[in-house]
């Protein structure tokens, strides 16, 4: 057992090493070889005089570490003289590849004897579909270049980044290729389908509730996708191929623009010039400096150069954007706008994903594979949140018109339903009627001597007499088709469906006995009510004006035959 278990060990060591020594095979890292030229000590020449100058004349880049952050390039045009080392004799065929951001530029392969192998030009300038390998970096196919060979590589360039610059046989290109498809391509794709399916779902209500910040909303998502398909190159590759590869001004278009439509959003959604005036000046202010930002680093680069603030700007102003985003979100939620705790929470992530990667970008923090999606997923946690708070702005909203629908059907002195209420009540009993074939009857109360009553104990015992007069009533309308509402002033009326006129006067009786025992004292006796019935038996668009003529005209018999009684009204058609 030990044996085998040796025997495994080695051989798993075996096959590592192996790995190792195939990554190193197929991977030349040319920092250590490349020399830059330093125009003080010899003046810019050709590419052939590059190649013959004497070494005083270059410094090494190796000293340069990765990962050191952008270099603003002063003058913008490097001249570098590579040795092809011993190692381009194997293996094969080779690329060479930089993955830092060149304008445009001029590779030329010297053989010993001085004359040129190939020439190849190279940089943003050349749009994929026409560069040797269709592809967002640089790669130039070198199938020519032998060891003892020398290459003269002139860029010109706007920011120095080596992170990449190296020789790689095309099969160690497929391979990062496939790895780096596995880690990043799959995030951003769910990404971007998450965040156009959010965008498609917030025009939709933005096109049923007519609600600004659903548009604004669904217009930000949009616009982060395209930021994200410019960063990622897949624009490049398969929007756009035949368009230049200079990604400074979309990017940075795109990228204002998604913090533009955010601001508008949440100025809109939380209301924010009346919540928070303070939070809502920062934030415009914070959008301007951002704006100011991509201006000059667009446009004007060399200023940030000359104050020595290239690499520091971008960062804070975004840092400054991200937190004047989230302060407004704070402001709104002290203020009392509920939704914003999402906001919050949202914009929260955001901030969180923005400092893990630029703290990566620092070397503070070494994050792996997730430096890169650090970004993604701070977007994608912030869109959740966004539509949690949409969603949250949606349940807030039904819950008011709720609220307002039920004070809208509802009397305000008795708390029972109001005469609206009844109307409606009323219809739909009748068309239930007539579909059924089943009776209608409607009962009409009126508080008898109530304008006595007012006089004599005032109006706020009055208004006390009334609520016990209605809950009396109301709680007589037990059974699910039953309706009792306050018809005007000291009137009340119960619809009854599917109730003959022999059960309509019962209830009415009932409920004239239920209010008189209530007791409330009026004179030498207690407050007692008149009632009113009539039975019909609906028709299909037929009025109920009929019904309720019949019941009131019942009513008032009532009262003219002493009060304190029920009267029946003659058959209704």
């Amino acid at each position: 057992m030990r044996r085998t278990l040796r025997v495994l060990v080695l051989g798993f060591l075996l096959c590592l090493s192996a790995g190792t020594w195939a990554r190193a095979a197929d991977t030349v890292d040319l920092r250590p070889l490349a020399r830059a030229l330093v125009p003080a000590r010899c003046p810019v020449v050709s590419p052939l005089q590059v190649a013959q100058l004497p070494a005083r004349c270059f410094e090494s880049v190796a000293d340069v570490p990765e990962s050191a952050g952008d270099t603003y390039v002063t003058p913008p045009v490097i001249t570098y003289r590579i040795a092809v080392p011993a190692a381009l004799g194997s293996g094969g065929p080779w690329d060479l590849h930089l993955d830092f951001m060149v304008n445009r530029g001029m590779l030329t392969d010297f053989a010993p004897s001085g004359a040129v192998r190939e020439q190849v030009a190279l940089g943003m300038d050349i749009p994929v579909a026409e560069r040797a390998v269709h592809t967002y970096d640089d790669r130039i196919p070198l199938p020519d270049a032998r060891p003892g060979d020398t290459l003269v590589l002139t860029l010109e360039v706007a920011i120095a980044h080596f992170d990449v610059f190296e020789l790689r046989t095309a099969e160690s290109l497929h391979r990062t290729d496939d790895a780096n498809a596995s880690v990043y391509d799959g995030p951003l794709g769910f990404l971007n389908g998450m965040l156009l399916a959010m965008a498609l779902f917030n025009l939709l209500l933005y096109a049923l509730l007519r609600k600004r910040y659903y548009l604004l909303y669904s217009l930000s998502m949009l616009a982060m996708i395209l930021f994200e398909t410019i960063q990622s190159g897949l624009a490049w590759t398969m929007l756009w191929p035949n368009l230049p590869v200079r990604d400074d001004a979309p990017a940075y278009v795109a990228y204002v623009l998604y913090f533009a439509l955010v601001t508008a959003f949440t100025r809109s959604f939380l209301d924010l010039r009346a919540v928070a005036p303070i939070a809502d000046t920062v934030l415009l202010c914070a959008l301007g400096a951002l704006v100011v930002d991509g201006v000059l680093y667009v446009g004007f680069p060399g200023i940030l150069a000359v104050a020595h603030v290239w690499s520091y700007v971008d960062p804070v102003a975004v840092t400054f954007m991200i937190g004047a985003l989230l302060a407004a979100g704070i402001a709104a939620l002290r203020n009392g706008v509920l939704s914003a705790r999402f906001y919050v929470i949202g914009f929260g992530g955001a901030a969180l994903g923005l400092i893990l990667g630029e703290a990566a970008d620092y070397g503070l923090i070494a994050l792996g594979v997730w430096h890169d999606l650090c970004s993604e997923i701070g977007v994608a946690w912030e869109a959740i949140f966004l539509a949690f708070a949409l969603a949250e702005r949606i349940r807030l909203a039904e819950r008011e018109t709720s609220r307002l629908t039920y004070f809208a059907y509802r009397d305000q002195l008795t708390g029972i339903p109001n005469r609206r209420a009844f109307d409606d009540a009323l219809e739909s009993e009748w068309r239930r009627g007539a579909r059924n074939g089943r009776p209608l009857s409607l009962l009409m109360f009126d508080i008898d001597n109530f304008k006595l009553y007012n006089d004599r104990f005032g109006h706020q015992q009055g208004d006390v007499a009334l609520r016990a007069v209605a809950l009396e009533i109301e709680r007589a309308a037990r059974r699910p088709g039953d309706f009792a509402a306050r018809y005007g002033g000291e009137e009340f009326a119960i619809v009854l469906s599917e109730t003959t006129s022999e059960g309509a006067y019962a209830a009415a009786q009932t409920i004239r006995r239920a209010v008189r025992a209530l007791g409330i004292a009026f004179e030498d006796r207690s407050l007692t009510v008149s009632v009113g019935c009539a039975t019909v038996l609906p028709v299909e668009n037929d009025s109920t004006d009929a019904l309720i003529a019949a019941a009131d005209a019942a009513l008032y018999a009532a009262k003219a035959a002493g009060r304190d009684r029920t009267m029946a009204a003659a058959a209704t058609s």
